[in-house]
């Protein structure tokens, strides 16, 4: 079975490297630019992960789309790794409905324990 992950980054360049790792982990990526994107294509991939970026643009914020996740028995179940730059603080009500952060820029190996982290191995 294949093993998908949602990608939701402004970022070109992270949005890039996320995916670099996703895909040499062994994962077939989806990718969202605005936080409106992000629920309506959880529903439709059914990804196994989603990376989230804290300051995802749109008419969503990273918390009303975790709301929107968790509540919804077709994605309740999917990790949410919440996404970050190294020196940004993230909102403890963000936390709390993250299965797990990964602080940008990542490595490779970061990416890997994250995925461990939630319960996803390669």
């Amino acid at each position: 079975m294949v093993k998908k992950c949602l990608i939701a980054d402004y970022d070109p360049w992270e949005l890039k490297l996320l995916s670099v790792f996703a895909e040499r982990f062994g994962f077939q990526v989806a990718q969202a630019y605005q936080g409106q994107d992000i629920f309506a294509l959880a529903r439709s991939v059914q990804p196994d992960v989603i990376l989230l970026e804290c300051n995802l643009p749109g008419n969503l914020s990273p918390n009303d789309v975790l709301q929107q996740l968790n509540t919804c028995w077709e994605t309740r179940d999917i990790p949410v790794v919440m996404t970050t730059s190294a020196d940004q603080v993230v909102p403890a009500p963000v936390l709390q409905g993250a299965a797990s952060i990964l602080k940008k820029p990542a490595t490779y190996e970061d990416f890997v324990q994250v995925m461990a982290d939630v319960g996803i191995n390669s």
